[in-house]
């Protein structure tokens, strides 16, 4: 892809996704994760710094698929895995190089954006890819709100991804012992 081919947004949700990927291999957590897994990853890391925050890690349409929430831009980059497990990274063709080159995460991720994505990876990374889409299809869960088998593309709202994972964040902070400002 050229560095002009998509917008600031799908450049750090990229980023979001080949950091998540990184972390994983980086502190051994998980060697082998397929695009399904690495959809529910990013889905954790958005609903965590989604109320954190109080604003979108990126902006992103995130749809209701059958196997949960997925970020339509990222699964296109790593569609070609199938169930596959993912080996590559998204890469950008910069202006006026001949080479392409792994979307530099400092470039679109501040520290603090890494930290939430850190936060998932530690949270739920060692869980199998079915486990974590079990995970979103509980009731009262975003997905399952607007979920509709008859229907593609339906658009899973900030605000219910939000009300979602209220109740998770205090469990993250539990389990690192209110200190999430050190990671």
């Amino acid at each position: 892809m050229n560095e002009t081919d998509f917008t600031y947004d799908q450049y750090k949700a990229f980023a979001s996704a080949n950091y998540i990927l990184d972390i994983l291999e980086e502190y051994e957590i998980c060697l082998d994760c397929t695009n399904l897994k690495l959809q529910k990853l990013l889905y954790f890391a958005y609903g965590i710094f989604l109320n954190l925050e109080q604003k979108p890690l990126f902006n992103a349409t995130i749809q209701a698929w059958k196997l949960g929430p997925v970020f339509p831009d990222v699964y296109r980059q790593f569609k070609d895995n199938g169930s596959s497990v993912i080996r590559t990274r998204i890469h950008i063709l910069e202006k006026n190089k001949e080479e392409s080159v792994i979307i530099d995460r400092d470039r679109y991720l501040t520290k603090e954006e890494q930290k939430i994505l850190d936060i998932a990876c530690l949270a739920e990374g060692n869980k199998k890819a079915r486990k974590l889409v079990d995970t979103t299809h509980l009731p009262n869960s975003a997905w399952s709100q607007v979920y509709d088998k008859n229907k593609a593309h339906i658009i899973i709202p900030n605000d219910l991804i939000q009300n979602e994972f209220q109740s998770y964040v205090p469990i993250i902070e539990k389990v690192f012992n209110g200190k999430l400002a050190c990671l």
